[in-house]
């Protein structure tokens, strides 16, 4: 059996954004890379068509990474998972599971 180049716990991890500002700017899209069950790297993206789609987007997001345990990022630990973490703030949204996402770069 071939060995996966990811392991099933962990996914890879970026976002786009309208601008950088976290509070007044918005993500436009996230994407994930992730080990399915059939042993495949898999893609998944969520895309907004308008900004008032950002908090149903997060939340889908949230709710799709909780059986996660790591983020591996380039350069997200410093701007991404931020960005990533104040949108849900400012929608108030329940980031418990994201807190416990180790998040590497």
């Amino acid at each position: 059996m071939a060995t996966s180049l990811l392991d099933k716990k962990h996914f890879l991890f970026d976002i786009e954004t309208s601008g950088l500002n976290k509070q007044t700017d918005h993500i436009i899209c996230i994407g994930i890379s992730f080990n399915n069950d059939k042993n495949e790297i898999v893609t998944k993206q969520w895309s907004l068509q308008i900004p008032e789609e950002e908090e149903n987007v997060l939340q889908q997001f949230i709710a799709f990474i909780t059986p996660f345990s790591h983020a591996y990022t380039y350069g997200g630990k410093l701007f991404d998972w931020p960005f990533l973490l104040n949108r849900c703030l400012y929608y108030n949204l329940d980031i418990t599971s994201l807190q416990r996402i180790h998040v590497i770069d």
